[in-house]
């Protein structure tokens, strides 16, 4: 694998899984291992010079977000280009549903558009619904969302409608989170948090209460390499490391 661009990490479908290419575009690497660049021909339709934060939709396509122009870019399972919209605000991170796209905002919101770039709602700001400094979005397969508040140690349970459903603030005990950097939700639901303290380790949690913990570290070279991000799917876990190797 080569260097990633931003630390981030999608999987489709098929297990295969995505993050940016320090060269532009995206890297789809195949379970046999196979990788192939995606939007990363310049001066192409769809092509990404600086991508951002990246979710599969529930039908295995590519969603991706361009920091250079601030455009969302679709891609089929194959990696043909298909459409791209703008999103209003600077930002934070991405989730992708059956028919909408949620966009993790600076300002801080969350934008809810339809599939074909038209904005339905936009959750949090002037609102009861307010976030401090959110780092990071996950869809739930209920239909709900996460939202990584890293700074504070705070992560926001929010219904369909971006309503608060429960806020997770674990503090001691075998779930206390000291440096929260990236959350991922696996297919039963539940809550995956990696936390760069304690020598990395993720954190599962069900129903809002500790679960438990797995090693993210990983020695390469006489070197401990820390993980950036995380994706999961069925029952493969995948850790980006600061390396490059997954």
């Amino acid at each position: 694998l080569d260097y990633p661009g931003d630390l981030t990490l999608a999987v489709g479908a098929a297990d295969e899984f995505y993050y940016p290419s320090q060269f532009g575009g995206v890297n789809r690497v195949a379970l046999d291992g196979t990788l192939i660049r995606i939007g990363g021909e310049t001066g192409q339709p769809g092509y990404i010079e600086k991508p951002g934060d990246l979710a599969c939709a529930p039908d295995g396509s590519l969603w991706v977000h361009d920091l250079k122009t601030e455009h969302v870019f679709h891609y089929s399972t194959t990696g043909v280009f298909l459409d791209s919209f703008p999103v209003t605000g600077w930002m934070l991170g991405l989730a992708v549903t059956a028919n909408r796209v949620y966009v993790l905002t600076s300002a801080p919101q969350v934008m809810v558009y339809n599939w074909v770039g038209q904005q339905l709602d936009a959750w949090g700001r002037g609102t009861s619904l307010m976030f401090d400094r959110p780092d990071r979005l996950a869809a739930a397969p209920d239909g709900t969302f996460y939202v990584l508040e890293s700074f504070v140690g705070r992560i926001r349970h929010l219904d369909s409608a971006g309503n608060i459903l429960g806020t997770l603030t674990p503090v001691g005990g075998q779930g206390n989170l000291v440096y929260p950097k990236d959350i991922a939700v696996d297919g039963w639901g539940r809550l995956y948090v990696l936390d760069s303290a304690y020598r990395d380790r993720i954190v599962r949690f069900v129903d809002g209460r500790f679960d438990a913990t797995f090693d993210a570290s990983f020695f390469h070279s006489f070197t401990t390499a820390s993980p950036f991000a995380i994706t999961i799917t069925g029952d493969s876990l995948f850790n980006m490391l600061s390396n490059g190797i997954t």
